[in-house]
């Protein structure tokens, strides 16, 4: 599509007025600034195993594990990355791994994904692995 690649093995349903699915969702480049709609997003490459329902940010519920190979956020790319957790109410809460080239981490909390520019709120143990990185 105009915004990456998805390519996905998913049970899907309708259920009342949305659809709830379950299976293996995988992401090529696939660009989370536009449909977030936040422009401190960037690209995403990513192997999840999703289980929700809703199908865009407003009623997106869904718990998610995996690995993203690469994300850019704030003009940085991430990437490394051990997900676990659920996305509900514009709200990610869960525990991400990161063993990027430059930084090493271990952070659980949540990201509020409401307003324009994402906000952090976490318990995070991380070393950077160059100085100059912070």
């Amino acid at each position: 599509t105009a915004i990456g690649s998805v390519t996905s093995d998913i049970t899907l349903s309708a259920v009342d007025d949305t659809y709830a699915y379950k299976g293996k969702l995988n992401m090529d480049h696939f660009n989370l600034a536009k449909f977030v709609q936040n422009k401190a997003m960037g690209p995403i490459t990513a192997k999840l195993e999703i289980e929700g329902s809703g199908l865009n940010l407003d009623d997106l519920k869904a718990d998610i594990v995996g690995t993203i190979d690469n994300l850019v956020l704030n003009d940085y790319e991430y990437k490394n990355i051990k997900v676990n957790g659920v996305f509900a109410d514009k709200f990610f809460n869960g525990d991400l791994k990161i063993g990027d080239e430059n930084l090493f981490g271990e952070f659980s909390g949540k990201v509020d994904f409401s307003s324009k520019q994402p906000t952090f709120s976490f318990d995070a143990e991380y070393r950077p692995r160059r100085s100059s990185f912070l």
